[in-house]
């Protein structure tokens, strides 16, 4: 009897599923209601678990004009797809998508998925695509046939450095700064060559690469640095500094008639003596070579007395009343060790403030240097690196016990702020 009961109970639950799995929508009907917002999700999903039975109707509705207006989300369903089902039709239709297809936004999002899911056959593709008339997809195939690099030819890696060069002046800025992220990974490999070379004394050899580095790609300010600094390790330093100077990374600084007074304004006659620089640019530290031009307007003046140097800062900000201060004031007398006064935090916090970092090298050893960070309230924090840390243990005191005879003031306008900073000789 019991053996009977479980044979029925089995029967029952075939049934029952059976029956469910009849009544489920097909994968037709499930492309139909891509087409609908509300239903939309539950339709992706559906034609996800039916994999390879999704395929066909996809490619279908892709090719019937009467689903226009929903071919972003049959192409979507086809993209997620790719990484379920092993079917040739699948990369072969959204190639073709991304160099034919009207609608931008198919071809930005099939070129995005390509290089996430690195897929190689998508790279010819991708390489026209560089040439496309909008500026999302260019971005995009850029930041594709970068996840795709280990896999490009040697043909194909020089048909990307030259078409991501063509790319640096793009009118589109996602693109104009990832193709001079490319580009500058490019002039990198020859300025360690140029290195390489330097330190096995052939100096014409390195001279020359370090040349052709900047040749290639003029705008590079890393290529600019470096053939300055391989000019003053071997024994050329007005030649490094010409350098710099043509690629407006070294200011001529004066020497002012008088002593501004520091109150964070910068109105004083006597900065108009002061060089002054304009042209600010954004590093991504430790992420790329590539210096881009910052979109926020910023200036800085710096002259020097025999007491002293001075340097101004003027940053625009739409929103100076927004401006993060976490810190607002630090007790000068536990300036000698921060991370063990009551006000631990405070060395950490500064950097995500809103603020202004400045750095020293005054032996020019490329190596030990002093460096300030200054938020908009003319809360300052300061850190002396020795030249020789890498070889001795942390020393928390070295660091940050170190202090700066400095004077400081900041002022935040309605359209800007602003600081002054004194550095005392001596």
């Amino acid at each position: 009897m019991a053996s009977h009961r479980t044979r029925a109970a089995h029967h029952a639950v075939w049934c029952i599923t059976l029956v469910l799995a009849a009544c489920g929508p097909s994968a037709q009907d499930l492309v139909e209601d891509l087409a609908d917002p509300e239903t939309r999700e539950a339709a992706r999903q559906g034609l996800l678990l039916a994999k390879d039975r999704s395929v066909g109707p996809l490619l279908e509705a892709l090719e019937n004009p009467d689903h226009t207006e929903a071919r972003f989300e049959l192409a979507e369903a086809l993209i997620s797809l790719m990484a379920r089902v092993d079917d040739k039709r699948i990369p072969e239709t959204l190639n073709r998508l991304l160099v034919e297809s009207d609608d931008a936004r198919i071809r930005a999002r099939i070129a995005q998925r390509m290089g996430m899911f690195k897929r190689a056959e998508a790279i010819e593709a991708l390489l026209q695509t560089l040439k496309d008339r909008n500026g999302a997809v260019r971005y995009e195939t850029l930041m594709a046939l970068g996840e795709l690099e280990a896999k490009l030819s040697n043909e194909q890696k020089t048909a990307l450095r030259e078409q991501a060069r063509s790319m640096v002046a793009d009118d589109h800025g996602g693109a104009r700064q990832e193709a001079q992220v490319r580009v500058e990974s490019f002039v990198n490999g020859w300025l360690n060559e140029a290195n390489t070379l330097a330190l096995n004394a052939q100096l014409a050899e390195a001279d020359s690469l370090f040349h052709h580095a900047l040749a290639y790609f003029s705008q590079s300010k890393h290529a600019a640095y470096q053939l300055g600094r391989f000019y003053f390790d071997n024994g050329q330093p007005e030649k490094g500094r010409d350098v710099l100077r043509r690629n407006g990374m070294l200011l001529d600084v004066p020497r002012l008639s008088q002593t501004p007074k520091i109150d964070g304004r910068l109105s004083d006659a006597v900065w108009e003596q002061a060089a002054r620089a304009d042209s600010t640019y954004k590093f991504f530290w430790g992420e790329n070579f590539a210096a881009t031009r910052s979109e926020v307007q910023s200036s800085f003046r710096v002259g020097y007395t025999a007491e002293a140097l001075f340097i101004g800062f003027v940053g625009y900000d739409d929103h100076p009343d927004s401006l993060v201060t976490k810190v607002t004031e630090i007790d000068n007398t536990q300036d000698g060790d921060l991370r063990s006064s009551g006000v631990s935090q405070a060395s950490d916090q500064i950097w995500s403030d809103d603020c202004i970092e400045l750095f020293f090298d005054a032996n020019l050893d490329h190596s030990s240097y002093a460096h300030f960070g200054i938020n908009s309230l003319g809360v300052r924090e300061d850190e002396w690196m020795p030249a020789d840390r890498r070889n001795r243990p942390y020393d928390p005191q070295a660091r940050w016990g170190w202090a700066g005879d400095v004077e400081i003031a900041a002022h935040v306008d309605e359209d800007f702020w602003s600081v002054e900073f004194r550095f005392n000789f001596g």
